[in-house]
């Protein structure tokens, strides 16, 4: 992916922003795909090529239909993060992510970031910020909890663990989602 890049950049000076967040966004998929490897040097390399082109595009900038932007650009990294199994690194990253910037995402990559965050609690020792988190997700948006099999996954793992086992919301959450208690 970087090599394509690299390929591109003389021609990105006088892209129009659709190419260029496009382009963004294949690097933020190329950035988890390099976490999920254990690839942590290519995965901060392509976060800081999204990161720059998130910058040309401006900080305000959100594309309408790719939700390429700064925002975006950062919870990918808490993404990575997490996928790398840094989770404290993460829970740190994350403090960095403003509401605001949050708030811009559309609801179902929000419930993703808090969805990374439970993940990177959880990572940490963390069960009942895990919880929270998680619940604060499936409030966000439900489907992405429900649905997919990460999530499901730190469901099953912080229902067994004591400290959360027993929660109330919790259990609601993996009622919810199918899953037996």
């Amino acid at each position: 992916m970087l090599k394509v890049v690299q390929r591109l950049e003389p021609d990105l000076a006088d892209a129009p922003d659709e190419l260029l967040s496009l382009i963004g966004m294949m690097l933020l998929a190329a950035e988890i795909a390099a976490a999920r490897d254990g690839d942590a040097d290519t995965s901060l390399t392509m976060h800081e090529r999204a990161t720059e082109l998130a910058l040309k595009l401006g900080s305000d900038y959100d594309h309408p239909q790719t939700a390429f932007g700064l925002p975006n650009v950062k919870v990918h990294r808490l993404s990575a993060l997490v996928r790398l199994g840094n989770g404290s690194t993460a829970i740190i990253y994350a403090q960095q992510i403003s509401d605001e910037e949050l708030n811009r995402l559309p609801r179902e990559r929000k419930a993703n970031y808090l969805l990374d965050l439970a993940e990177a609690h959880r990572q940490c020792g963390q069960p009942t910020q895990a919880v929270e988190a998680l619940v604060l997700a499936d409030r966000t948006s439900p489907q992405e909890v429900r649905r997919r099999p990460l999530s499901r996954e730190l469901i099953t793992s912080l229902l067994s663990t004591e400290e959360t086992g027993q929660s109330r919301s919790l259990r609601q959450v993996a009622a919810h989602a199918g899953l037996s208690m």
